[in-house]
């Protein structure tokens, strides 16, 4: 049987953090540390300043989100004439999406990315449903 080999020394752990459970500055560290007011290091602005070689962000206009919307409503409601039969909501239906491409093409570049996101997701379901309604697939 391997006997035991007893440390002559008890392990020490010692507390080196520089503040107490309180949030008080431990005494053994009050020289060498210093408070300083939160205040003074406070950015001026509380925004992250932009890194200089990417342009600055676009703004969202709800405007524009509001025009996507009636472009939208305008698509679906165009599709469901066309899926009750009436010729002229395909045709409808099918000018209301080349508009939007067309808005797509014009306005590259110049959109947030949540106008940008919003109308790509748009086009993409308005294209979708126009094939599902005019190839008579269910919806």
């Amino acid at each position: 049987m391997p006997t035991e080999k007893k440390s002559p020394e008890p392990i020490k752990v010692t507390d080196k953090r520089i503040f107490t459970a309180e949030g008080d500055i431990r005494d053994e560290y009050r020289n060498r540390v210093t408070p300083v007011d939160p205040a003074e290091t406070r950015p001026e602005a509380e925004a992250p300043a932009e890194p200089a070689n990417e342009e600055p962000s676009i703004p969202t206009d709800r405007r524009f989100i509001m025009l996507l919307q009636l472009l939208d409503a305008n698509v679906y409601n165009a599709l469901e004439l066309a899926g009750r039969g009436h010729p002229q909501g395909k045709d409808a239906a099918r000018q209301m999406i080349d508009v939007t491409e067309v808005l797509e093409e014009k306005t590259a570049g110049n959109l947030s990315p949540e106008e940008s996101e919003s109308l790509k997701k748009l086009l993409g379901e308005a294209k979708l449903l126009y094939v599902k309604v005019t190839k008579g697939l269910k919806v």
